[in-house]
């Protein structure tokens, strides 16, 4: 099954390995143009020596000689040869799921083969028939390479909505520490939260497990603006959060209620596009929490300040999600 772009060959491995279905994996290295070279991290398809490869072959060259593979080892299987028949373990599904055929069906917030895991964003319930508003509200998510779960607010509609800011009333800090663990409400307390932030930390887990689509909502009185990423990720604390995507979009003024055409905020900021706040400001004179962006020439999301046609834009309301791609939202 075609995945596309990811940010490394062990991210391909890891989806690998967490799918019954997979058997190996093609990787192979993508030519940059000059724009790509400046928006996505280069590819670099070596399996270092540190990295557990005892679930895979090794790798060998495909008949490109930018392409590797590698497959799956078959795990083995308990037999018992008494009186010659072969047996097998039967499927036990976990977490309140129920064998189905020859799969688990699992509840909407477990995953997994045997449902062992908890979900890894809001696409896999979807995936799973959990389709209508019904099954929208606060979910634990865990993606691939996040040591713990944490929560989000999930829509159903379009394919799977992960929020990851909904800011409304919410007081922003200018402190690196409370933007890396994240803040606003409790979401176990007030699960219809309009005001809350998962951490920059979980962002890196969540947008560095497989290829995202990013969109941002501006709001306010009278205003509706929109503005979309294709590919968009950030990078782990080390790198500034360093922030990635491949291609900008928008709905514009007067279509789906936009009174605004945005434009794209990053545009004129230069790799690496880091992370800033007022304690650690990447020698940018910060305009407000949270700015993206070398020489302060990136926009602030979260302050929701946002270039549009009409100009530079300040917004009451907030919300950037995890969608699908764009055909979920045109159909």
């Amino acid at each position: 099954m075609p995945i596309g772009h990811v940010r490394s060959p062990l991210t391909c491995f890891k989806m690998c390995s967490q799918s019954s279905a997979c058997e190996g994996v093609s990787v192979c290295l993508i030519e940059q143009t000059a724009t790509m070279a400046r928006l996505e991290r280069k590819v670099n398809c070596t399996l270092l020596s540190g990295v557990d490869s005892d679930g895979c072959d090794g790798m060998v060259a495909a008949e490109s000689s930018s392409c590797y593979s590698a497959r799956k080892k078959q795990s083995k299987v308990e037999t018992t040869t008494e009186a010659e028949v072969q047996t097998t373990t039967e499927l036990v599904c976990q977490n309140g799921g129920h064998v189905n055929g020859s799969e688990c069906w699992c509840t909407k917030q477990y995953g997994g083969r045997t449902c062992e895991r908890l979900i890894r964003d809001c696409t896999e319930p979807y995936d799973r028939g959990f389709l209508s508003p019904d099954h929208d509200g606060v979910y634990d998510i865990q993606p691939v390479a996040s040591p713990h779960p944490f929560k989000v607010v999930c829509g159903m509609k379009y394919g799977g909505i992960t929020f990851l800011i909904k800011k409304n009333s919410l007081s922003l800090p200018l402190n690196w520490s409370a933007f890396k663990a994240g803040f606003g409400d409790n979401l176990n307390v007030v699960p219809d939260s309009e005001n809350y932030f998962i951490g920059m930390d979980n962002l890196y887990f969540v947008t560095s497990q497989a290829p995202n689509n990013v969109h941002f909502l501006f709001h306010g009185v009278g205003t509706f603006v929109s503005a979309f990423y294709d590919n968009f990720a950030v990078g782990d604390e080390a790198s500034s959060y360093d922030l990635s995507y491949s291609r900008f979009f928008t709905i514009p003024k007067g279509n789906d209620y936009r009174t605004e055409t945005a434009v794209d905020g990053f545009e004129n900021a230069t790799a690496p596009i880091k992370f800033a706040t007022g304690d650690r400001n990447q020698g940018c004179a910060i305009d407000g929490p949270g700015w993206y962006g070398v020489n302060c020439l990136g926009s602030s999301p979260f302050a929701g300040i946002w270039p549009t046609e009409s100009g530079e834009i300040r917004f009451t309301g907030v919300e950037i999600a995890l969608v699908r791609t764009w055909e979920f939202y045109q159909n």
